[in-house]
């Protein structure tokens, strides 16, 4: 029992930079969502989900981390790392919006082509983009000073 705490507190170390991180940019982030859409106005879930989704990705990065790929240019200078870990987060945040809205459209109640259908009624362009941007800077950010921080110690 020991054991399975002290790697617990172990991972619970590790995971709480990029938390911390994401949590703070994720919720800043939500706010420029209201501030764009403020027919949407302010929610206490949307910063809750916010906050689940720092929790999720500061895992995901330690999972990443540990994955042979992802390393992919240890020996070459930080750029290269910074540019392909970042180029692989953006990809798969990208994804995973688009599951996240098939889903959405997967349980109305009318069915699926019916959700499918009001999702694209209601999708913008220009909102997707704009926080595809976002996440896209925030994981060039990250990457780039957690690259750093692993080369100066």
């Amino acid at each position: 029992m020991k054991h399975i705490g002290a790697v617990i507190l172990h991972e619970g170390r590790l995971m709480l930079v990029p938390t911390i991180f994401f949590f703070v940019c994720f919720n800043v982030l939500v706010l420029t969502i209201t501030f764009m859409d403020p027919a949407r106005g302010f929610s206490i879930v949307s910063h809750g989900a916010a906050t689940v989704g720092a929790l999720i990705v500061g895992k995901a990065v330690l999972i990443a981390d540990k994955l042979p790929f992802f390393n992919r240019y240890p020996h070459k200078p930080l750029i290269y790392n910074t540019l392909w870990k970042a180029a692989l987060y953006i990809a798969i945040t990208t994804l995973i919006r688009i599951a996240e809205a098939l889903l959405s459209a997967a349980t109305n109640e009318y069915g699926f082509a019916t959700g499918v259908a009001e999702e694209a009624a209601h999708f913008t362009w220009g909102r997707f983009a704009a926080i595809q941007m976002w996440l896209a800077i925030l994981f060039l950010v990250y990457t780039g000073f957690r690259e750093l921080a692993n080369q100066i110690g």
